[in-house]
């Protein structure tokens, strides 16, 4: 009974460990997208057609993120 308990919680905490490393890719794959677009956006600053106020789309975590600070 107890290999079985201390198997599950090597599992856990594999599953928590891979769970915290995609979330981890998810948040730089948003900021590198969020980047790409700020820059693609500021090379457009002198064009009077294009607006300066829109935010680049982040990943709803990205954007929480940013938002706290």
């Amino acid at each position: 009974m107890l290999v079985f308990l201390v198997l599950a919680g090597w599992l856990a905490v594999l599953l928590c460990t891979l769970s915290m490393c995609r979330a981890g890719a998810r948040l730089d794959e948003a900021q590198d997208l969020a980047l790409s677009e700020w820059g693609f956006a500021a090379s457009f600053e002198d064009d009077a057609s294009a607006t300066g106020d829109e935010e680049p789309a982040l990943y709803p975590e990205a954007r929480a993120y940013g938002e706290a600070g």
